[in-house]
């Protein structure tokens, strides 16, 4: 197990980032490298920090997961709980309802993605 996973997070709302930044921050074992608001900036940081896990809108404008020259371990966020995952176009390695409660959670989360082959 490594002890720190990099990831970005990429979400049309400002507040949930914040939101997110604020408990990725106190989760262990990530390190947040940085949060976007739109897909074409969140592609930048893809490329500068290939990141192992990619928190990530489903319902983003503009998403094309083409774009991605590296692949990270992808978790589609949303609060919508009845999304149909198998509509995408891309493997995602797990699928998680708005909010996420805390850091322990989102270690959890990050620990269960990164098992995954």
């Amino acid at each position: 197990m490594k002890s720190k996973y990099t990831c970005i997070a990429i979400d049309d709302d400002p507040l949930f980032l914040e939101i997110f930044e604020y408990i990725a921050q106190q989760a262990d074992s990530l390190e947040l490298k940085d949060t976007y608001t739109t897909w074409n900036d969140g592609i930048v940081g893809l490329k500068k920090f290939q990141p192992d896990i990619l928190f990530l809108d489903v319902e983003l404008p503009d998403l094309n997961i083409a774009d991605l020259t590296s692949q990270p371990k992808i978790v589609m966020i949303s609060a919508h709980i009845r999304f149909d995952v198998n509509k995408l176009n891309f493997k995602v390695a797990k699928f998680v309802s708005k909010p996420i409660r805390d850091s322990q959670h989102l270690e959890a989360i990050a620990e269960e993605v990164m098992e995954i082959q």
